[in-house]
């Protein structure tokens, strides 16, 4: 079925007070920031083919770069289009690609609090990086945001415990791959992390 995306205050959206899981992003971080950075490269060249003599100025980056995480603006599309998914109790955390844009309850609130964690205190070294091109490929520019800068990408990965998701799938059925809600064994537990504004 096909699931028009629905933001807080919209007829059928969700609840204004949608509220992220993750306090950090913390089992997302690395992946969320190379789709983010992806996001930003992409601009970026589209950027420099429609700005004056190809030369973007970096209040144009930095501008663009500001609206890469929320689902609302056109350039954070991307965030309502992932669910986020769990194979089995302890397995990774997963972000997979819908054919569409989602329903941006907690899931997507999840990966757009995970991309401001990233993107809102580094937004000004990427805009400057871009100005300067000094990163000549989407991965070396991809590295040194989420690895150097971030260090949302780390050489190793910590083992950590991850709880178990469930969901509920449109027709009303239990769905464990997708994680728009937790298990109610887990949740009572894992609240204690979650964002709370």
């Amino acid at each position: 079925a096909t699931t028009n995306a629905q933001f807080p205050g919209m007829p059928g959206g969700p609840p204004a007070d949608a509220r992220p899981i993750f306090k950090s992003g913390k089992y997302l971080g690395c992946t969320v920031c190379k789709l983010a950075v992806e996001e930003i490269w992409k601009e970026a060249l589209r950027l420099r083919e429609e700005a004056p003599y190809k030369k973007p100025s970096e209040d144009m980056y930095q501008d663009s770069i500001q609206q890469i995480c929320d689902p609302i603006k056109d350039l954070g599309e991307w965030v309502a289009m992932y669910d986020i998914t769990q194979s089995e109790r302890g397995a990774p955390l997963k972000m997979e690609k819908q054919e569409y844009m989602c329903e941006c309850r907690r899931e997507c609130r999840t990966i757009q609090k995970a991309c401001e964690n990233i993107v809102n205190e580094h937004m000004e070294d990427m805009a400057e990086s871009l100005y300067k091109r000094d990163a000549a490929t989407l991965e070396k520019f991809s590295n040194r945001v989420c690895t150097k800068w971030a260090e949302a990408c780390p050489s190793k990965t910590p083992k950590t415990y991850l709880p178990v998701w469930k969901s509920t799938s449109v027709s009303g059925a239990p769905n464990n791959s997708s994680l728009s809600h937790f298990s109610a064994m887990t949740l009572s537990t894992w609240l204690g992390r979650a964002v709370t504004n």
